[in-house]
């Protein structure tokens, strides 16, 4: 499943991304997925990530408990 998405890049990123593109004999669209795959695998081994990633999960918890607990009354 896709999920259709649009950003904006600077000018001169955007040339660059359609060179390397075009030189690897892809679309720029496979480039930017590689490259966000990547970035995604190495901030998966973040531990700082890690923990920033827990103390949200923590409070979206602790909102969520709070929620349901208002909601029952």
């Amino acid at each position: 499943m896709l999920k259709q998405t649009a950003i904006r890049l600077p000018t001169d990123l955007a040339t660059e991304i359609d060179f390397v593109a075009r030189v690897r004999q892809t679309s720029t669209n496979s480039l930017i997925i590689e490259a966000v795959r990547k970035f995604l695998a190495q901030v998966a081994t973040d531990p700082e990530f890690a923990k920033q990633a827990q103390a949200i999960m923590a409070d979206e918890r602790e909102m969520l408990r709070k929620l349901l607990d208002e909601g029952s009354k």
